[in-house]
């Protein structure tokens, strides 16, 4: 594999900016799980059926993406479908406890209307400048790109979620305590709810207490993947403005290899 080829203007800034959807297109896939998984307690089934969104659209979308991409100006195709994609990331970035599958359906339907526009027109214009026999080496560095984008995403992203939940919980506890009129009348009615179901009194206020630290818990992890989701979107907005830096793929070069 040729690395030199990553002088090329196209296919270096290509290259990075695919590092950044990489990072989210990855990123994203194990977050939004993860989020089901930990905080709505969804199983692989559950899970499945939110994240079918994100593939149906992209069906009937991407058999028009050719076309479009011998008519438009593909710094502006892939601008926009990370744009949009971008825009279904700050979606979730509000989240609260009540966000489960139902709540991600228009979010994911978003993303998947502007995916297709971002790395098959943005592969194009990676190896747009490359000589013919060039083109295999610079589009395998292109897709390394992606792939180093993804792992280093993911690993950065499930860093974010660890450090913001923990940062969450004692800020949040910080303001639990039990002198606190407010939070000594939610502990007394979860002893009740307690006494009620047949526990002692000791066994109640354990119970109270014990469940007030997972509503604290849970309320920090949905604050932490609104981070997470934050940074996805910063991610491609930079790989937005990179993109711009290429240049303009002229109309008698060929469609992608």
């Amino acid at each position: 594999m040729n690395l030199r080829l990553v002088a090329s203007r196209n296919l270096g800034i290509a290259s990075a900016a695919n590092f950044g959807l990489g990072f989210a297109l990855y990123g994203s896939v194990y977050v939004l799980p993860q989020y089901l998984f930990i905080v709505q307690g969804y199983d692989a089934f559950q899970t499945g059926r939110t994240m079918i969104w994100i593939g149906l659209p992209q069906v009937l979308i991407f058999p028009f993406v050719p076309s479009l991409m011998k008519r438009l100006d593909l710094r502006a195709l892939v601008c926009f479908g990370t744009l949009v994609f971008a825009a279904s990331c700050w979606l979730n970035t509000s989240m609260t406890h009540d966000y489960a599958g139902d709540q991600f359906a228009f979010a994911n339907t978003i993303r998947a209307l502007g995916q297709p526009f971002t790395i098959v027109p943005l592969s194009s214009l990676a190896t747009s400048l490359l000589q013919p026999k060039d083109a295999g080496d610079g589009s395998a560095i292109f897709n390394i790109a992606r792939n180093l984008g993804g792992s280093v995403g993911t690993a950065i992203l499930d860093t974010v979620i660890t450090r913001r939940e923990q940062f969450y919980d004692f800020e949040i506890g910080r303001h639990i305590n039990v002198f606190r009129p407010i939070v000594q009348s939610r502990l007394q009615i979860l002893t009740d709810a307690f006494v009620n179901k047949g526990y002692d009194s000791a066994t109640s206020t354990q119970q109270a207490c014990a469940q007030v630290k997972n509503i604290v818990r849970r309320e920090a992890y949905v604050m932490a993947f609104d981070d997470a989701f934050l940074v996805v979107g910063i991610s491609l907005l930079i790989a937005a403005t990179l993109v711009w830096f290429c240049r303009k793929k002229g109309r008698g070069t060929a469609v992608a290899h």
